[in-house]
């Protein structure tokens, strides 16, 4: 018999983290072309330590600097492999505001609090800073859960994060399509690949600048997809795709940039980030 109430949260352990970008020793974040794996939880000065072993494998099995890995969906959905929101932090470490741009919780006097959530027409997501220019203090993220079939380890998924508009929609709209000709998600072997990307940073000036951006492949044809279900079993078919906000009160993240060109926060980051439970942390691609 298992706990039904939903008091103790179930979710997979978190294993590693994938991610393309890192701190420099000044705190600050440095974006990369490629990916690295660190350690699942933060050293006591707030930074995440390379794992070097399945750094290792990967180099080994698919060249240096990694720029694809191999991976297994590890869940049924699009929205349980990879989970998306809206989120606002003003306070390093802390959301005050998730939501899915038409519901959202917000923090109102220590109360999670259901108000609308318009994305676009939001006040709220404006972060004033006394001396300091405006920034947007809101912005979508994504959490992509996978398993790494190079590593020996199983009991728990590796966690890819990021902010990138670019990033989500892709991965977003891969997902989506494999869930309907598949009717699962779970098992499929794919792979996640960064690539460059220019994008426009300023309408006026036809400024652009090249970010690196991440997308899930599968590797064979639409048949060969279909049927790779396998050991898995035949699912039911996809259900219409429709956004959702999960049911927690302290998303996975604390923005510090988004590669799509927005500037960072000038402060360097100086806070321990800890697992989800406390404040569900970290940013960008990091």
């Amino acid at each position: 018999m298992a706990i039904k109430d939903g008091f103790i949260l179930t979710r997979p352990s978190e294993l590693g983290r994938i991610a393309i970008g890192k701190r420099n020793n000044k705190g600050y974040p440095v974006k990369l072309d490629h990916f690295i794996f660190t350690l699942p939880q933060a050293n006591d000065n707030g930074a995440y330590e390379i794992d070097e072993k399945i750094t290792k494998i990967h180099e080994e099995a698919m060249g240096t600097p990694v720029r694809e890995i191999p991976i297994i969906l590890p869940f049924e959905t699009p929205d349980e492999v990879f989970y998306t929101s809206y989120a606002d932090y003003k306070r390093r470490g802390v959301c005050d505001c998730y939501g899915n741009g038409i519901t959202a919780k917000r923090n109102i006097g220590g109360e999670w609090t259901d108000v609308e959530c318009g994305y676009r027409d939001c006040d709220f997501k404006i972060w004033k800073r006394p001396g300091k220019a405006d920034i947007i203090s809101c912005k979508p993220r994504g959490i992509l859960s996978v398993w790494l079939p190079l590593v020996d380890k199983i009991g728990g998924v590796y966690k890819f994060r990021t902010s990138s508009k670019n990033t989500i929609g892709s991965i977003t709209s891969t997902l989506e399509q494999f869930y309907k000709l598949r009717g699962t998600l779970v098992g499929l072997v794919a792979k996640m690949v960064v690539f460059p990307k220019m994008v426009k940073t300023d309408e006026k000036s036809g400024s652009t600048q090249k970010i690196y951006v991440v997308r899930i492949e599968y590797e064979g044809s639409m048949d060969e997809m279909i049927r790779s279900i396998g050991a898995f079993g035949q699912k039911p078919a996809p259900k219409e795709i429709e956004g959702c906000v999960e049911d927690i009160s302290t998303p996975d993240f604390d923005p510090i940039i988004n590669e799509d060109g927005d500037e960072p926060i000038d402060e360097p980051a100086d806070e321990v980030v800890q697992d989800r439970e406390e404040d569900y942390g970290d940013d960008s691609d990091f």
